[in-house]
């Protein structure tokens, strides 16, 4: 089971990162949902405790609302830019230890470009987004739950890497069934196929699959 992650500005999405961690919850183990980090002892080094926290996970959802890049501090200085900022320290970790980093947009926030975040996190541009939108958030959110479940997939070997001579010699194979199906004239079914129009069926989907409905 994948361990996630849930990287978020309070004053920017607090609300929709309680409502969609309502929904993980519901797929995932409680204990294996991060919405918070727990106190930091006084002395401790709090950006290793970040570090160390995001490297024990699988997933990190970094949710982007409508203020998420232009946050200030009480000095007018944008967080994002500052080194101890929570959020860019996460993130950070999260691609420089290549896990699954997914954005998700809420408030109908755009996804930043490059030149908008700091270099030690620009690669967060170039990760697919997902949008949470009110009005279908449930379904949204479920797309974002299946993305996670085939990081539990591929992770266990249930995904195999796709191989293109597998792949062809696999095709070539079931066309090859299909055309003696078709042409089996020496089957008892055979002329009752004809008569009535039935055509032999052998489905869709990826030829290399792993499991078969």
């Amino acid at each position: 089971m994948s361990r996630i992650f849930i990287n978020y500005r309070r004053q920017d999405s607090e609300g929709y990162v309680g409502r969609l961690y309502d929904h993980l919850i519901q797929h995932f183990k409680p204990d294996d949902v991060f919405m918070d980090m727990d106190s930091i002892e006084p002395g401790a080094d709090f950006v290793q405790v970040l570090e160390d926290a995001v490297t024990a996970c699988d997933v990190l959802l970094a949710v982007i609302g409508p203020r998420w890049s232009t946050i200030t501090d009480d000095a007018g200085q944008r967080r994002l830019d500052q080194w101890n900022d929570f959020v860019r320290i996460e993130i950070a970790t999260a691609l420089k230890h290549n896990k699954l980093v997914i954005p998700v947009l809420v408030g109908q926030a755009p996804m930043p470009a490059p030149k908008d975040l700091p270099e030690d996190i620009s690669l967060l541009a170039r990760r697919n987004a997902i949008d949470l939108n009110q009005r279908h958030f449930a379904r949204d959110v479920e797309k974002l739950i299946n993305a996670i479940h085939r990081v539990d997939l591929a992770e266990k070997g249930l995904i195999k890497p796709q191989d293109d001579e597998t792949l062809h010699e696999k095709s070539e194979a079931i066309k090859a069934l299909r055309v003696q199906l078709v042409g089996a004239t020496d089957s008892p079914l055979y002329a009752y196929r004809i008569e009535n129009g039935y055509f032999p069926v052998l489905g869709e989907g990826h030829p290399d699959a792993n499991i078969l409905f």
